[in-house]
């Protein structure tokens, strides 16, 4: 006893509305039919109006639930449903156009045994509505609905009478209390439904979709019940005109609501989307201040630490320049160490140098002054400062740029850096006896391309991709000595004289790295 007032309370809005949907229309239409069996009302506009009203709000609903069960926002048995209300909007707007007679009769009928039959397939399983199937369904209601439609206007002399001596015939009845028990039948899915998510606790008491199109095919099939004991415009059928215009409206009202609800949550998503963006790019910004902060701290900590470092290396350096001047005094043995200290020392202060350069580049403190820059005085300084490392090598070097009046826009100190490193490399990366060529050439009177070939192994697209990286070495730390941040540093420093670089490669065959610099305009 305790389980079923349980049930009652929980189900109380289903079960009433459930109630006054059935029991008052019967008993209002057996009411109509036995104390106003006499009266009739003979207005054909006003029932056009009222069946152009429910085939207009037949097909808005059909076109709302196909919407919503495309975006998810319906469940996708919700087909069957828009296709009956498509079937019976078109057969009713047909209906409405015509005078009393046969064709009249029988358009509203065959409307309502479409509708309800189609409502009951709601019973067949679901996973049969595929996207494709379910298109295919819609077009196939439609072709359908439309060809009875106009072959019922065009051929009336070929329909079944659908009245006999005044009264409606057993094939018009037939075909109304088949679409009424149909439209049952899809009244106790939409019930049992209702019952199942409530019992999963997907929603409570409140008023559902399924609760909605429960009572929407309940008053479609008292109308087709109804129709059995009407008579052509008398109180009884007006009365099941109203229930249906009713269902109509009650559904396209509910569905306007609906999809007023979902396009305010929209909304209500968007704004909420918004303001979290709003709160990541804070975020962000606030990470990024962040990480500037920290990498000025970096670049002031690598400076400080360059300079404290450089300050013991060059007396080191000095110490040891001292004793080469003595070697006259050492054995064989300790000359090689002198020497093994100096080309050490050397080696560290320039990977010190380095480190520092690059500290002022990433903090901002690193300054060029520009001017006007004979590339061809400068290259021959380079290749003198290359020349020992050079020759080691036994690389043989071409200089195409000799006695070329180049002059560019740019930093004397800093192009000469630049043009070391990129010598250096192509140096250490140089087969053995292998060749360098250096040459230039303008482009668009605008700018002059540097060019450093060398001989080497060369790389591959995805050494390209790393090569101007700070501490990338390629992997080849053990056989060649470097930071791995030279190239860095002179993609820096080419920017700041507002100039390129980069390279070209092909493995096996070589390399050729080149900057380019604005040519100085006198």
């Amino acid at each position: 006893m305790k389980e079923l007032s349980t049930d009652w309370t929980k189900n109380r809005n289903l079960w009433l509305s459930m109630f006054f949907a059935a029991v008052l229309p019967m008993l209002l239409g057996f009411m109509l039919a036995n104390y106003f069996p006499a009266w009739r009302w003979s207005h054909y506009p006003f029932h056009s109006m009222v069946e152009s009203v429910g085939a207009i709000s037949a097909i808005t609903i059909a076109i709302l639930m196909v919407l919503m069960v495309n975006t998810r926002h319906l469940p996708r048995y919700y087909i069957w449903p828009a296709c009956a209300l498509i079937g019976m909007g078109i057969l009713d707007g047909f209906h409405a156009v015509l005078h009393a007679g046969h064709a009249f009769v029988w358009l509203h009928s065959v409307a309502t045994m479409f509708g309800g039959l189609i409502f009951a397939a709601i019973w067949l399983p679901e996973k049969w509505l595929t996207d494709r199937y379910r298109y295919v369904l819609i077009i196939f209601t439609l072709i359908a609905v439309t060809f009875i439609g106009l072959f019922s206007i065009v051929n009336p002399n070929l329909l079944p009478n659908m009245i006999v001596n005044g009264e409606f015939s057993h094939i018009a009845k037939f075909l109304n209390i088949a679409g009424g028990i149909g439209f049952l039948m899809g009244s106790v899915y939409f019930v049992r439904h209702k019952l199942r998510e409530q019992n999963k606790g997907k929603h409570g008491d409140r008023i559902s979709k399924d609760h909605i199109f429960a009572n929407h095919c309940l008053l479609f099939g008292i109308a087709g019940l109804l129709f059995e004991s009407s008579v052509i415009w008398d109180a009884g059928w007006w009365w099941w005109h109203v229930l249906r215009l009713v269902a109509y409206l009650v559904v396209l009202v509910y569905l306007f609501v609906l999809f007023k609800q979902q396009q305010d949550l929209l909304v209500d998503q968007e704004i909420k989307l918004r303001n979290i963006n709003k709160q990541l790019e804070q975020r962000v910004y606030e990470r990024t201040k962040e990480l500037e902060k920290a990498s000025r701290a970096k670049s002031d900590f690598l400076s400080s630490m360059s300079h404290e470092l450089r300050t013991p290396m060059n007396a080191v350096l000095g110490f040891a320049q001292m004793l080469k001047f003595d070697e006259d005094k050492f054995n064989e043995m300790q000359r090689s160490n002198v020497n093994e200290i100096l080309d050490a020392g050397e080696h560290l202060l320039k990977l010190i140098n380095e480190v520092l350069d690059l500290s002022k580049i990433e903090s901002g403190n690193m300054s060029v002054v520009m001017g006007p820059v004979h590339l061809d005085k400068l290259i021959k300084e380079c290749i003198t400062l290359m020349k020992p490392q050079i020759n080691s090598h036994q690389i043989i070097l071409i200089n195409n740029i000799r006695n070329k009046d180049y002059i560019v826009s740019a930093d004397a100190t800093r192009v000469k850096q630049v043009l070391i490193n990129l010598l250096s490399n192509a140096v250490k990366y140089n087969s053995e006896h292998g060749r360098i060529t250096l040459d230039a050439k303008i482009h668009n009177m605008k700018t002059l391309r540097i060019n450093v070939t060398d001989t080497g192994d060369g790389l591959t697209e995805e050494e390209i991709s790393k090569l101007f990286t700070s501490f990338e070495r390629l992997n080849i730390e053990d056989c060649i000595e470097g930071t791995g941040i030279g190239l860095a540093i002179t993609r820096h420093l080419a920017k700041l004289m507002n100039g390129t670089v980069g390279v070209e490669s092909t493995p096996d065959e070589g390399s050729t790295f080149w900057v380019e610099f604005e040519l100085f305009q006198n």
